[in-house]
């Protein structure tokens, strides 16, 4: 998917250079006419040089044909300049961007194989002291996941100072887009799964101290209706006797 996307971005972008020289050759053949201006750079030379000519040519031409004429020549140019730009092609769909900041990331360095194992030893822990109902545990694990995601824009800002020292390129961007998606977004969802577990565990806290209650009543009053009727036995016995 990756490769595909790569190809396609390229080929727009060649079609897009070719499209650049046409607008550029037809400034040029207008601006040839005139006498007083310098004739355009052959076509031997680089396109990167281009905008520099263009700016160049600017000022002559718009010097020397004056007015209104030169002015719309440039605005007609800058205009097919910009119709031009505005087509470029980048990735549009979800998954086209899933591909492109995928592609963009290298998997097989230290740094993120690091950054990954953390992120399943902290997973992992999370489900050991959900199964052996250790709240303790829970307890100061989401502390430190809290504490991590709270620090997420200064780590970021160190990783852009200090980059060099542990990664093979900078993924620490202004933005904080990779900061956010592979790490502050991993220990958010861990977080998530360990609230939703202490809430399923509250419940059932709830549901046992309830079940209780109402069969503590329930034994209760079978041994108040068990008092009342070995009183009413015996209160019965005692008249009984009483008679006879």
């Amino acid at each position: 998917m990756a490769s595909r996307l790569w190809e396609t971005m390229v080929g727009e972008a060649d079609k897009l250079v070719e499209k650049a020289e046409q607008a550029f050759s037809v400034l040029f053949d207008d601006i040839k006419p005139s006498e007083s201006v310098k004739s355009p750079p052959s076509s031997s030379s680089s396109s990167s040089s281009m905008p520099q000519d263009f700016e160049i040519f600017e000022d002559d031409v718009g010097a020397t044909m004056g007015g209104e004429e030169g002015s719309t020549l440039f605005d007609t140019a800058n205009e097919v300049l910009k119709d031009v730009f505005s087509q470029s092609v980048g990735p549009e769909t979800f998954r086209e961007k899933i591909a492109a900041f995928s592609s963009a990331i290298t998997w097989e360095e230290t740094f993120i194989r690091c950054l990954l194992g953390m992120h399943v030893v902290l997973a992992i822990l999370a489900i050991i002291f959900s199964r052996k109902k250790l709240f303790e545990g829970q307890v100061m694990l989401f502390i430190i996941i809290a504490g991590l995601v709270y620090f997420s824009e200064k780590l970021n800002t160190y990783g852009q100072h200090h980059w060099k020292e542990f990664a093979t390129q900078n993924y620490f961007d202004d933005q904080g887009i990779f900061a956010g998606t592979m790490f502050a977004g991993p220990l958010l969802t861990i977080c998530l799964c360990m609230v939703i577990d202490m809430v399923r565990e509250a419940s059932n806290l709830l549901i046992v101290v309830k079940r209780k209650e109402i069969r503590q009543k329930q034994t209760k009053k079978s041994s108040d209706a068990s008092k009342k009727s070995t009183t009413a036995r015996e209160e019965a016995k005692k008249k009984i006797s009483e008679v006879t």
